[in-house]
């Protein structure tokens, strides 16, 4: 299930989660300290937030460029 982070709140019982994937999404949340607090009170005890950031960089670009890629 996908949800905005205004709806956790409403549409997910506290200590429920078992895992809450944040994938690529946490650079456009403007409210990130709260997010994150919902999260720790959504997850059961023992569930896990699971994380990844951008991987564009400076190097990446270069990279894709060397590689012949575009877009």
């Amino acid at each position: 299930m996908c949800l905005r982070p205004d709806e956790l709140g409403e549409r997910i019982p506290d200590a429920t989660l078992a895992l809450v994937i944040a994938a690529d999404v946490l650079e456009h949340v403007d409210e990130l300290s709260g997010l994150v607090e919902t999260f720790a009170r959504k997850l059961r005890p023992g569930g896990a937030l699971l994380v990844s950031g951008p991987t564009e960089s400076l190097a990446y670009r270069l990279g894709r460029w060397l590689a012949g890629f575009s877009g």
